[in-house]
């Protein structure tokens, strides 16, 4: 499989992250090269460790390790690297295959420094010490937490389209359609005869490509265009809904704050 990525849409995503959370993220391509940049935030502790030769065989070793866990499990791994924290790689699925890695870094899951990473690098004792100390320190529950809702972005990631297969036209065909008329009333049929489909192949296309409905694939991309319409203070919440095919306002507001967590009007309120 030859994945296409969006590198600008899988930035923004990286970097909102990143800023929220301060957690260094990056999504990895299936050949273990990075992908995006705008996530990653290297710490002094870690460009400390990286500034001699032992710290950069040794991060590129512990990225192997991690990542070939990874790909023969096909599920979330994480270890220790050997600069003593912790290390997350998060599979990118489609139809069970992998099409790259989501890899977060660079969380202390332990407040001492372990005394084999002091002996490891022949770095000045006092400042590793230093560097490691300023890092904020998480414990099991909290790094679970963070796993939890990185995995939620990767299924974000695969529902908007940022990684797709290019051998999947149908997959494309749809979800260009269906940007096309988003503001119109779609369905199965409709969709099925602006792609040349029929409402089963419809249904197979969506399920192996977005693991989704058609109608839930349909609704994240209205909220999605809603979203970016609703920083037009000049346009009203009901002209927002219409434009992107809602003819119920208040189901409308359901949908984006099912999707969203907020209603319309709080979302854009936190836009002021």
């Amino acid at each position: 499989m030859l994945p296409k990525y969006d590198i600008n849409k899988l930035d923004d995503a990286m970097y909102d992250f990143n800023r929220a959370t301060g957690i260094s993220i990056s999504l990895y391509n299936t050949e273990g090269q990075v992908v995006t940049k705008k996530g990653t935030s290297i710490g002094g502790y870690c460009r400390l460790i990286t500034s001699v030769k032992e710290g950069q065989r040794s991060c590129s070793r512990s990225n192997r390790i991690l990542f070939e866990k990874c790909k023969a499990t096909k599920k979330t791994a994480r270890h220790i690297c050997g600069a003593g924290l912790v290390d997350i790689t998060i599979p990118l699925l489609h139809r069970d295959e992998i099409v790259g890695y989501l890899m977060l870094g660079q969380l202390k899951l332990n407040e001492q420094l372990p005394e084999d990473t002091l002996l490891r690098f022949p770095i000045d004792r006092e400042e590793l010490e230093n560097r490691y100390n300023a890092l904020p320190l998480y414990n099991d529950q909290m790094i679970e937490s963070i796993i939890n809702i990185a995995t939620m972005l990767t299924k974000y990631i695969m529902l908007e389209n940022m990684v797709r297969s290019q051998q999947n036209q149908s997959a494309m065909a749809v979800a260009d359609y269906v940007d096309d008329h988003l503001s119109d009333k779609l369905t199965v049929d409709s969709v099925a005869r602006g792609v040349h489909l029929s409402p089963s192949g419809i249904y197979k296309c969506m399920r192996q490509s977005y693991n989704c409905t058609l109608g839930e694939y349909i609704c994240a991309r209205r909220i999605e265009r809603a979203a970016k319409l609703l920083e037009d203070a000049d346009i009203s919440i009901e002209e927002v809904a219409d434009a992107v095919g809602f003819s119920d306002a208040a189901y409308f507001s359901r949908c984006f704050k099912k999707i969203m967590g907020v209603s319309p009007r709080e979302y854009r309120k936190r836009l002021e």
